[in-house]
This record gives C-alpha cells, sequence and structure tokens, in this order.
C-alpha cells in the first residue's frame, strides 16, 4: 500500500505538468481564433455589418431577384456611388500597405467623398427598394405561404418594407459614425 502511495507521487509530479502543458498549448490558438473572428476588420461590427448587409441585401436580394429593377437610373447613381468609394477605400489601404504611408490627398479623399456618395448610395439603395416592391408583391418570390409543415408564413413584400425601415435610423448612425472618423483621421494627419 505503502508503494503504491509512493509511486502515484512519483508519477504525479510528470503528469501534472503534462496536463498544464496540453492545456497551455491549446489555449493560445483559442485565443488567436477569437482575435481573428474579432479583428477581421478594424471597424466596429456595428459600422461594418449594416454595409456589407445592405450591399448584399440590395445586389442580391433587390438587382438579382428582380430583373426589372436593373434598368433604372437609380443603378447607375447607386455603381457610380459604390465604385468611386471602393476605388478610393482600396487605394488608400494599398499605399499604405505597400508604402507605409498615405498621401494627404487620399487620405483626405478616403475620409470626405462619403459627404456626397453616402447620401447618394443610401438614396439609390432605398430607391430601388422601394421600385422593387411591386414585383415583389406580384412575383411572390421567396414567400413561403401557409399551411406547410412548418407551419411558418414569410412574406418577401413586408421583409422589404422592414428593410426600408431599418434605413431610417441606420442611414443617420452610419453617416455620423463616418463623420467622427473623418474627424478623427483628419485631426491626427494634422498633428503629424
Amino acid at each position: 500500500m505503502v508503494a503504491s502511495v509512493v509511486s502515484r507521487r512519483q508519477d504525479a509530479p510528470r503528469v501534472r505538468p503534462r496536463a498544464r502543458l496540453r492545456r497551455r498549448r491549446a489555449a493560445p490558438p483559442a485565443r488567436s481564433d477569437r482575435r481573428r473572428l474579432g479583428g477581421l476588420v478594424r471597424s466596429p461590427i456595428t459600422a461594418t455589418l449594416p454595409q456589407i448587409s445592405s450591399r448584399l441585401y440590395v445586389t442580391w436580394g433587390i438587382l438579382y431577384s428582380f430583373p426589372e429593377t436593373q434598368k433604372h437610373i437609380m443603378v447607375s447613381s447607386l455603381v457610380i456611388s459604390w465604385s468611386i468609394t471602393e476605388i478610393i477605400r482600396y487605394s488608400f489601404f494599398g499605399m499604405k500597405e505597400a508604402l507605409g504611408f498615405t498621401p494627404s490627398w487620399l487620405l483626405w479623399l478616403r475620409y470626405s467623398t462619403f459627404l456626397l456618395l453616402y447620401p447618394t448610395g443610401i438614396a439609390s439603395e432605398v430607391g430601388l427598394i422601394y421600385i422593387a416592391l411591386p414585383y415583389i408583391k406580384k412575383s411572390e418570390k421567396y414567400c413561403i405561404r401557409m399551411p406547410n409543415k412548418w407551419n411558418y408564413s414569410f412574406d418577401y413584400f413586408y421583409a422589404a418594407i422592414l428593410a426600408l425601415g431599418i434605413y431610417v435610423p441606420g442611414g443617420p448612425h452610419m453617416y455620423s459614425y463616418m463623420l467622427g472618423q473623418r474627424k478623427k483621421a483628419l485631426a491626427k494627419s494634422k498633428r503629424e
């Protein structure tokens, strides 16, 4: 009996450090995954998610799904607004990565063109959703009617109206967020 207690004690120091070592090895990947997931973009999720979701919704949920909307003049203003924004944004980040700095004129463009492009982009998105409403209602595309095996009903027409309603608080929120970003970025560039 004494021999078994002694042998356990001799084994115990070997087992415990290995167990601790295994735990330490397992923890860093978990932390780095959280950082990667959380740090996918530098902006807060409240600024990134509305931009991505609105673009996906307008592109796939409206323009692709209802081709009747694709010939409207608002598509041109939408594409111009989005394109100019992305050209400036990716030029800014490309220069910053390649050279380690950005010219002051590009910094100014990055944080000033949204003053005009956000309202035109948002107005185009809202306008295209509104224009699609009659086509959505008529086609009943993406609608789920009862009775069905899930006992669930979904009407894409009302979902589109809800999406329009989200633009009411979402548009000013995004615009004020960008105004704050502009103020910080341009003030920081003046200090340097």
